[in-house]
């Protein structure tokens, strides 16, 4: 087990503190990652801290689960791929 250590971020001028076991890097990346993003949407401005966390969370997901899905769309494709040539290399074979 990889030993925790305690790392502070800030989010939107607010102080976080963690215990993780991941590299302080990736962390202080993902703070500045959700920084950004929030910033991206200025109407979250008027809206309470709960509230921004909460939409920035479903925004964040849905971008994920996009990725994800492209992702998965292409990597059948490339099996599918992969499958044909097996296939089309297997018929060349019998047929000798």
């Amino acid at each position: 087990m990889k030993a925790e250590r305690k790392l502070e971020i800030s989010i939107k001028g607010k102080t976080y503190y963690l215990s993780t076991d991941l590299p302080p890097e990736y962390i202080t990346h993902l703070a500045e990652y959700i920084n950004r993003y929030i910033e991206q949407y200025p109407q979250y401005a008027k809206l309470d801290e709960g509230q921004r966390a909460v939409l920035s969370s479903i925004n964040i997901m849905n971008d994920y689960w996009q990725y994800r899905i492209r992702n998965l769309i292409r990597t059948e494709k490339i099996i599918n791929r992969i499958d044909g040539y097996l296939i089309h290399e297997n018929n060349k074979s019998i047929e000798k």
